[in-house]
């Protein structure tokens, strides 16, 4: 049985990342909508087995000026409550609590780097996080935080973010960091976000994230395969 992964693509530069890697190397067809280009949902995405959502500089409810966060808001809402797998990484992630009916609001301050997060207890038990440490570094770039959407469970939290990771239903995780990001995606995200650094009055932090992608991405990477394998694993036999 050949598995089929559908990713949903906000924005330019912000494509699949490792998670696109893995699905190659599992030989899982994979296919790209490119909403911000206007490319239209198919019509039976209900057939893949696995959707994946990902980020954007965008706010789940600009959907005035991102007409297809509306469309991309039910599809997801349908998946989730057929439990139908969805993965998504910050706005995706964000968009799953908006599909799950809760709020999507401003966070206590703007995470833009490697910053330290830990699993709950729940994480902890989490089939796919168990093996994990029990604090590690993520590579974060947002403003926005999600409400726990009823029956969810909290998997990962930090000191500024309660709701840093969840798992919906059975199949479902949105990850407010992104987990799915390379070296490549972290350079070109800093070109892209130059004026977002005016803003913040930190000339250094390109840098300084540059240098500490080089400390944090090989333990990152690792951790990302060890729950991609272990996760598409479980849906390739379920």
């Amino acid at each position: 049985m050949t598995h089929r992964a559908l990713i949903f693509q906000n924005v330019e530069g912000e494509g699949s990342g490792i998670i696109g890697d893995i699905l190659d190397q599992r030989k899982w067809d994979r296919k790209t909508i490119h909403l911000y280009r206007g490319e239209a949902f198919p019509k039976n995405c209900q057939e893949y087995t696995l959707l994946v959502v990902m980020g954007g500089p965008m706010n789940v409810y600009e959907e005035d000026v991102y007409p297809f966060l509306a469309q991309e808001t039910r599809v997801i809402r349908e998946a989730l409550e057929q439990d139908q797998p969805v993965i998504g990484f910050c706005l995706g992630a964000q968009l799953m609590a908006k599909a799950s009916g809760v709020m999507v609001s401003k966070g206590p301050k703007k995470e833009i780097g490697w910053y330290a997060v830990q699993l709950t207890d729940q994480g902890t038990k989490d089939p796919f996080l168990k093996s994990f440490p029990e604090e590690f570094f993520v590579f974060q770039w947002h403003g926005d935080t999600f409400h726990l959407p009823d029956g969810a469970v909290r998997l990962v939290s930090s000191e500024d973010y309660l709701n840093q990771a969840m798992r919906i239903g059975t199949n479902s995780y949105g990850f407010q960091f992104h987990f799915e990001i390379t070296k490549d995606m972290i350079s070109e995200w800093l070109v892209a976000g130059q004026e977002e650094f005016k803003q913040i009055k930190d000339r250094n932090l390109p840098e300084k994230i540059l240098i500490d992608a080089d400390t944090h991405i090989p333990q990152a990477h690792a951790l990302a395969e060890l729950f991609f394998n272990n996760y598409l694993g479980h849906l390739e036999v379920s």
